[in-house]
């Protein structure tokens, strides 16, 4: 029906970021100024928040079961928090510049997370919040890491025009792909793990398949 149901702001800190819960209860946001706040989508209101960064908040996504919350910012670190308690779990710190990027894993044990000065992504033990591997190989600043439904591969892509492919629970290296013309900006793995749909700053969408690293153009 196109019906609003609630209108979420904050009037003096800009909202930047907003992740939703799986069970459409919690709509999670991340602020100019570091907060992040949890928002009721019953009635608008904000349940709780918390100085959650020392500079803004770039991203944030919640774990498969919504247990969870990964939130990344421009000081450069990643932090996990309890979504029903708000508490502090983990902070993720190896990066030098702002976090464009950051997920969890289908089965939450790992976290990937990617920095665009970087030029390369790191896997996390989500519980520990131990490092687990760089994801080296890139020439060129970072656009978005992202896993596979299946937590077995992770994908990175950024200015290098070129998309890597990395094993999800070693962070080894697999495969390369090339074939965009310009910066690749996103990348979604199909629900059966077995293709990745990348898009670029070229105006393409393109299909992999792993084995060969072959693409269809769309």
């Amino acid at each position: 029906t196109g019906e609003q149901l609630i209108r979420i702001r904050n009037q003096t800190d800009p909202i930047l970021v907003a992740s939703y819960s799986p069970d459409a209860s919690v709509v999670v946001t991340g602020t100019q100024s570091g907060m992040i706040q949890f928002w009721s989508t019953s009635d608008g209101k904000c349940m709780r928040q918390s100085v959650a960064h020392s500079m803004k908040v770039t991203v944030l996504n919640f774990s498969t079961s919504g247990a969870y919350i990964v939130s990344g910012s421009a000081d450069a670190t990643g932090k996990v928090w309890d979504t029903k308690t708000g508490r502090l779990l983990v902070v993720l710190r190896d990066h030098y510049s702002p976090l464009v990027s950051a997920e969890f894993s289908a089965d939450e044990q790992n976290i990937v997370t990617a920095a665009s000065e970087d030029v390369s992504a790191r896997l996390w033990d989500a519980k520990s919040g131990v490092r687990l591997s760089r994801l080296e190989g890139h020439v060129s600043p970072l656009k978005w890491a992202t896993f596979s439904p299946d937590g077995q591969r992770i994908a990175t892509m950024g200015l290098d025009h070129t998309v890597r492919l990395w094993h999800g629970r070693s962070g080894a290296w697999l495969v390369t792909y090339r074939g965009h013309h310009a910066d690749v900006r996103f990348a979604r793995f199909a629900p059966d793990s077995q293709k990745l749909a990348t898009m670029g700053g070229d105006g393409m969408v393109q299909l992999w398949r792993e084995q060969i690293g072959s693409s269809i153009s769309l």
